[in-house]
């Protein structure tokens, strides 16, 4: 099996043919398509962000409530305290609207959110690409396992694609051509970008340096107004911390991670995400690792071969790329400056993928996956960079072979991952708790109680004897979930008159009246103390 003739030979040369546009109009269907399947098959679940997700839901219910914190502090953690706000707590809020409410709803529309992702790749791709080859890295990003599993959730690195997207096209702009007013947009967003995530702060100096040698002369009228606006969103946080005592800013300087060398993960996470091996998807543990791969591939070893032909693809594509990168810059002898005007194109991509990755190493902090995300727009142009660019050999033939079994491997993948999800959700031997499984407990939880009741969760038997973590981070989790829709949405402003405090606990214990228990599924059982 190889890839369609059409991105060996001329067939989609011409981006306005229709045959090419209805190509590309198929790509953003089935990319749309599967986020929408791991939104509301999936639930949007990611066993390890709930918590997070959860933080920023209070952020944004305390926003609309008017609580003064949630105006200039918002959900992701920065070094010892929290992240400067607002914009990721609007973002939270804007989808809550679009969402009528419903957090489901809202991951749902971060899914069409993250669609838009897939265009704005395919754009970004034509800066550097052959259409033909354009299409291609929309294909893979589209139906890439890794771009899907970060794109439905309502955690802020699903935010991160289309801001980088946005970032990179804009910056390219301004390099290209003297006086682009697109610097506006870079200066903005490179100011602002901390505060979708922490790694925005490494992009900061990358963004200064291909300004600096870049030949394009810069419009230094639009580099003040983007800069003045970008600083603005850091007005409430300044007003905010004043009249706290600067307590988040004291945490922040306090916080002082020790080395730790999973810091190098930097160089296994680009491979990880151009290929179909699913990492902590399932579980940290292998066992259950293993078990989904038996369910739904037949064997753990078939899974094992297939995460093992896209690992070469991606070795293969980030071999070639960087290969080029380190001659563009031999060529011109040593200097980044004349390297840019004469391979703009390699250099812009090779140092856009470095430098913030180098600037985090010194620090030593631990490097999760998650990370990449704002890299995902450039490292998915490299597989078809690798195919548009190599001469005819056996790598270029092996990859062109494989790349079709990696994108139906990756798309049953999702298909698989999600629909297991949804069981174990709905059905699994421990409590999976997606928004949407908190928000049915909760109901299920306040007819028992009465609606008079201001209603506890009691994590702690269920927690301390947790046979493995996911036990207690879903306990833990439906124990904030009330925690914050009591204080703003069951009865905001009023002093609870009823308490009743509901135990989760694992369901060994029949003795119980089965008029105290509100909940009885998922291996635990839920009872009024």
């Amino acid at each position: 099996m190889r890839l369609s003739a059409s991105f060996s030979s001329t067939t989609f040369d011409n981006p306005h043919a229709v045959r090419y546009q209805l190509s590309l109009a198929g790509i953003l269907l089935a990319g749309l398509a599967l986020r929408m399947y791991a939104a509301l098959v999936g639930e949007g679940y990611h066993y390890f962000a709930i918590g997070d997700e959860i933080l920023g839901y209070e952020y944004a219910l305390g926003f609309l409530h008017g609580d003064s914190f949630a105006y200039y502090l918002q959900q992701p953690t920065f070094a010892g305290g929290q992240s400067p706000g607002p914009t990721w707590t609007l973002i939270w809020v804007g989808l809550l609207k679009l969402g009528g409410g419903s957090v489901h709803r809202a991951i749902a529309w971060m899914a069409v959110f993250n669609s838009l992702g897939v265009f704005l790749v395919y754009r970004l791709a034509r800066q550097f690409l052959q259409p033909r080859f354009a299409l291609l890295a929309c294909l893979l990003f589209a139906l890439g396992p890794w771009p899907v599993y970060h794109s439905a959730g309502i955690w802020n690195p699903m935010t991160l694609v289309v801001v980088g997207c946005g970032l990179f096209l804009s910056l390219w702009r301004v390099t290209r051509a003297p006086d682009s007013k697109w610097i506006v947009l870079v200066c903005f967003i490179a100011i602002v970008l901390p505060q979708f995530h922490m790694i925005g702060l490494f992009y900061l100096p990358a963004v200064a340096f291909m300004l600096w040698i870049s030949p394009a002369r810069l419009h230094r009228a639009g580099f003040i107004v983007g800069s003045v606006l970008g600083m603005a969103m850091y007005l409430p946080y300044l007003i905010g911390e004043f009249t706290h005592g600067w307590s988040n800013t004291k945490h922040i300087l306090a916080g002082n991670d020790p080395f730790t060398f999973g810091v190098f993960k930097i160089i296994s996470a680009p491979l990880t995400v151009l290929s179909n091996f699913p990492g902590r998807w399932v579980s940290d543990d292998l066992p259950e690792t293993i078990d989904f791969a038996t369910q739904w591939f037949g064997s753990s070893a078939l899974l094992l071969t297939l995460n093992l032909l896209s690992f070469l693809v991606a070795i293969v594509s980030l071999v070639f790329f960087f290969t080029h990168f380190a001659r563009a810059i031999k060529s011109a002898r040593g200097s980044l400056r004349a390297a840019f005007a004469q391979q703009p194109a390699v250099i812009y991509i090779g140092l856009m993928l470095l430098l913030p990755v180098l600037l985090f190493t010194l620090t030593g902090h631990n490097f999760s996956t998650r990370y990449t995300v704002l890299t995902y727009p450039l490292l998915f142009l490299l597989p078809a960079y690798f195919i548009q660019h190599a001469t005819p050999n056996g790598w270029r033939r092996f990859v062109v072979y494989v790349l079709p079994l990696n994108l139906v491997a990756g798309i049953y993948l999702c298909i698989a991952f999600y629909t297991h999800v949804n069981h174990l959700i709905n059905n699994g031997t421990y409590l999976a708790c997606s928004f949407h499984k908190l928000e049915s407990l909760r109901a299920i939880i306040k007819t028992h109680a009465g609606d008079n009741a201001w209603v506890q969760i009691d994590n702690s038997r269920y927690g301390d004897h947790a046979a493995i973590d996911k036990e207690y981070i879903g306990g833990n989790a439906l124990m904030q979930y009330f925690k914050v829709y009591e204080k703003y949405l069951g009865h905001p402003g009023a002093p609870p008159a009823i308490t009743k405090t509901y135990r989760v606990d694992h369901d060994t214990h029949p003795e119980i009246n089965p008029q105290r228990i509100a909940y009885r599924g998922n291996g635990v059982i839920i009872y009024l103390e």
